[in-house]
């Protein structure tokens, strides 16, 4: 059974496209595979980088009513405005973007991307942490790219300045179909929560 079908996904990820085409191709792959899933997405809102792959993929299987966009006002010269997107937020600023699409999400993919997207990741850890959210974090590891991440992680548990139950709900694959199997098995279909 599909629990994702019309759950709205945050993705995060890169407004860059990184150094190996790897990253794009998948990123593709990964919109192509939402947009079949019949799911809602929220992404960046912009024309560059990883994000524009995932809603070109997304925008090829689903209605351009099911994408919706968020960029603030100091990004538009930067990184444009996604044609395709049927609902756009404009905001004043980062902070207010990232609020607005965490807000919004029933769950959260991180695809690989710079400072901006691992703020976002640890925004959301944070708030589930503090109990604040329940908002499952999946965190697509293309070429290994989150490993160094995962690192950091386990350290943090290992030294104590987390525990496991701090983390409960990131979820970590290099595979897609694996991720979005590990991201759907987060959902009660009973409840339509996590």
């Amino acid at each position: 059974m599909n629990n994702l079908r019309s759950k709205t996904l945050c993705i995060f990820c890169g407004s860059f496209s990184g150094a190996e085409e790897e990253y794009t191709t998948q990123a593709k792959a990964l919109g192509e595979r939402l947009g079949q899933d019949g799911v809602k997405l929220i992404f960046g809102g912009g024309t560059t980088g990883l994000m524009k792959e995932v809603a070109d993929g997304f925008l090829a299987h689903a209605p351009k009513e099911w994408l919706t966009g968020v960029i603030p006002k100091t990004l538009m010269d930067r990184e444009g405005i996604h044609e395709g997107i049927g609902e756009c937020h404009i905001t004043e600023n980062l902070l207010d973007r990232k609020m607005l699409m965490i807000e919004r999400a029933d769950a959260v993919i991180a695809l690989p991307g710079g400072l901006g997207t691992f703020n976002e990741i640890f925004e959301v850890a944070l708030l589930n942490q503090l109990k604040l959210t329940q908002i499952p974090i999946s965190l697509f590891n293309i070429l290994g790219y989150f490993d160094p991440l995962d690192a950091l992680f386990r350290a943090t548990m290992e030294r104590k300045f987390c525990d496991l139950q701090d983390l409960d709900g990131l979820i970590m694959d290099a595979d897609p179909d694996r991720l979005l199997d590990k991201l759907n098995a987060m959902f009660d279909p009973q409840t339509g929560s996590s």
